[in-house]
């Protein structure tokens, strides 16, 4: 299992670097091994971690609103991404935020009214 798990990893991190530019893969390049070692160092190198992103992702979860045709599920998927967003930037929301959110975000839908 752990064979497996091995060989995919290095799959998928092949995968990673062959879709970065030069730049990127400098960063990369040297003493990265492994998947998370690649994805960390492009993190930290890549990922803004300044106010104005975080305030920008805030806006973000709290102006999402449902679309008719959107299916719940693509709406809630799309909020968790938001969310998992400012998590990586070190600003993650409580959970009850987070469902205040997602509540607020589907007030115009008629169908989910009692």
């Amino acid at each position: 299992m752990q064979e497996n798990f091995d060989k995919r990893s290095k799959k998928a991190a092949a995968l990673l670097v062959n879709g970065l530019g030069d730049k990127q893969l400098k960063v990369v390049q040297k003493n990265s091994k492994s998947l998370g070692e690649i994805w960390d160092k492009l993190g930290n190198r890549y990922a803004s971690k300044t106010r104005s992103n975080k305030l920008s992702f805030i806006t973000e979860a709290f102006d999402k609103v449902k679309a008719s045709k959107e299916s719940m599920m693509d709406h809630i998927d799309e909020l968790e991404t938001i969310f998992n967003k400012l998590e990586n930037v070190g600003q993650p929301l409580h959970e009850l935020i987070q469902v205040a959110i997602l509540l607020s975000s589907i007030r115009e839908d008629k169908a989910y009214e009692s």
